[in-house]
């Protein structure tokens, strides 16, 4: 009778499969975010630090996010900002982003994440002018790389947004210690966003984290080699076992009793194969 009745009846939760992973889109295919999107993301709330107008991000996981961004706020100086966009898009080229949130992002120090659902290597990270001046590219290429590192652990796309994310509070923490007490947004200079350029720290990148589809082939030349190994051994073995089943069939010569007679005594013999 269980086969005939609803999970939800007797109390079980159905499972819920997990959206498969994205492959890397082709820059080709690439296409630039509308100017209503800019627009809808211009007219966020400086509270809302998850800017998401296409819903791309499930309730759940975006109510999650919600409170993530919220705690960081109320402890961090540096606010953390996440814009959310499709696979296959990208920020036009000049786009001015000090209309992001109302304008939030030039009243305080902040972070701002354009994340591409599902493709945390094509992220880019803008800070404020301040910060960016007084914090080496060396922590910001490490705290990008860190940050990827940790997203792909897993191949759940949201679950990938949420460890980018959590790590990106971290250091940013971390960042803020660095820099000490006092605001840099205070000293008076003109406030603006500055983007960390991905080239800086390019070599290093390649060096430590790979793209989705060089773990592909590099996965698949491992299971290539793997395999060829794997034959190696199994001729290996199939040849110790022949060695093990071989029978040696050896002449036996008849031997000449020492003493000459066919019915004496002492007849001994030594027979030696090299």
């Amino acid at each position: 009778m269980r086969l005939f009745i609803p999970e939800s009846i007797l109390g079980q939760a159905e499972p819920v499969e997990a959206p498969p992973a994205l492959l890397p889109t082709p820059l080709s295919a690439l296409k630039d975010v509308s100017s209503e999107f800019l627009a809808a993301c211009g007219q966020n709330l400086p509270g809302e630090y998850l800017i998401d107008p296409d819903q791309l991000v499930p309730e759940i996981q975006n109510h999650d996010m919600q409170r993530l961004l919220e705690f960081h706020a109320h402890d961090a100086r540096i606010k953390l900002y996440v814009m959310v966009i499709a696979h296959d898009q990208k920020l036009p080229e000049g786009v001015r982003l000090e209309k992001i949130a109302s304008g939030s992002l030039l009243k305080t120090d902040a972070c701002l994440l354009i994340y591409p659902q599902g493709e945390p290597w094509r992220t880019r990270l803008f800070v404020s002018s301040s910060i960016h001046g007084q914090v080496s590219s060396s922590f910001l290429g490490e705290t990008i790389q860190a940050c990827l590192q940790e997203a792909l652990q897993t191949s759940n796309i949201h679950d990938q947004l949420r460890r980018y994310t959590i790590h990106l509070s971290t250091r940013l923490f971390w960042l803020q210690k660095a820099l000490g007490a006092t605001p840099a947004a205070a000293s008076g200079k003109e406030r603006s966003l500055k983007e960390f350029a991905a080239e800086e720290t390019t070599a290093r990148t390649k060096s430590h984290v790979a793209s989705p589809a060089i773990m592909i082939w590099g996965g698949a030349g491992a299971l290539l080699s793997g395999l060829v190994v794997l034959a190696g051994l199994r001729i290996r073995r199939s040849l110790k076992l022949r060695k093990l089943r071989r029978i040696w069939v050896l002449p036996e010569p008849e031997t000449v009793p020492r003493l000459g007679g066919a019915f004496t005594g002492g007849g001994g013999a030594m027979i030696r194969y090299a």
